[in-house]
């Protein structure tokens, strides 16, 4: 019968390369070095400067005044559809009509009725 018999663990060497010695480095790209990270760095401060400079302006205020104010005369026939589109002007229909309900009161209209109108 085989008996069993223990053997010494392998070695492993691990073999490195060998190392180059770095090449030596000149003045002129120590001083080329020096400019670029001196520009980067101008840069940096610069970029830094008009951010903190917009943080600090106040965002421009909206002037929610209307535009115009119209008075129009209703004609037989005439929807509030139709006298927003007169007068959009080739713009979105919706907010003239929007307008002119609010102002008054209602979509109802009378023939020979004045709307007060404030264009948006």
């Amino acid at each position: 019968m085989l008996a069993f018999q223990p053997t010494a663990p392998a070695t492993f060497a691990f073999v490195r390369p060998p190392v180059r010695p770095a090449a030596p480095v000149s003045a002129a790209t120590y001083a080329r070095r020096r400019l670029v990270a001196g520009i980067l760095l101008a840069v940096l401060v610069v970029a830094v400067a008009i951010g903190v400079s917009w943080l600090g302006r106040p965002a421009p205020a909206l002037d929610l005044r209307p535009v115009a104010e119209v008075q129009v005369l209703v004609q037989p026939g005439d929807t509030v559809w139709s006298i927003a589109e007169g007068l959009a002007g080739g713009t979105d229909v919706r907010p003239v009509v929007d307008a002119i309900v609010a102002a008054n009161g209602g979509a109802d209209l009378v023939v020979g009725q004045r709307l007060e109108v404030a264009l948006p």
